[in-house]
């Protein structure tokens, strides 16, 4: 091997296990506190997949209890935030929203009207669950209402996305099909928990 080769290869593999620091999501990108609140449920699954579901249920539950279950679930994400940057102790949460998916994705496969109040309890619940963690990755010279807004911004986009899909479907086959995303989420949830 030439020298230069092998000092190419050196500089590499140092490269590669002396990393100066490492971030999971966007946090700590620097785009803007907005910006990393927003992209940061966007770039982790374990938020992306509840709030997908979220989104298909309050479709299949019509337009109107669509905007109730929207509004809530903001309402939830915000509260949650404000939580978890103040008392980001509470670890079990992790486990609520790993049953999001289960519960969510659950509801979705079985296509069935709800009453308000159980509408309006799942979404208030995992919002403030998945608000809860995303308020915890929040770093101390961050401002705070940037990153909630953000953040309330990347669900209330997800959800309505979401619901407006399902409330535009006609044909009887993609209502299946959207019972079919909702068992596969409920699915992934499964196999999530079973990996806490």
């Amino acid at each position: 091997m030439r020298s230069r080769q092998v000092i190419t290869m050196f500089a590499a593999v140092a490269g590669v296990l002396i990393p100066s620091s490492a971030s999971a999501h966007l946090v700590d990108a620097r785009f803007g506190d907005f910006y990393a609140g927003l992209v940061h449920p966007l770039t982790a699954l374990e938020h992306v997949f509840p709030f997908v579901a979220a989104g298909l249920l309050a479709g299949q539950q019509g337009a109107r209890s669509a905007r109730a279950i929207l509004g809530c679930f903001a309402l939830a994400l915000i509260a949650g935030a404000v939580l978890g940057r103040f008392d980001p102790g509470a670890t079990s949460i992790l486990y609520v929203n790993g049953a999001s998916f289960v519960v969510l994705g659950g509801v979705v496969a079985l296509a069935r009207r709800l009453p308000v109040w159980v509408l309006f309890a799942l979404t208030a619940l995992f919002g403030l669950t998945h608000g809860y963690a995303n308020g915890t990755a929040m770093t101390s010279d961050m401002l705070a209402l940037n990153f909630v807004a953000g953040m309330a911004s990347a669900g209330v986009i997800v959800v309505s996305l979401g619901a407006g899909v399902v409330l535009s479907l006609r044909a009887s086959w993609t209502k299946v099909a959207v019972r079919v995303v909702g068992s596969w989420i409920a699915a992934i949830g499964m196999m999530t928990m079973a990996l806490m």
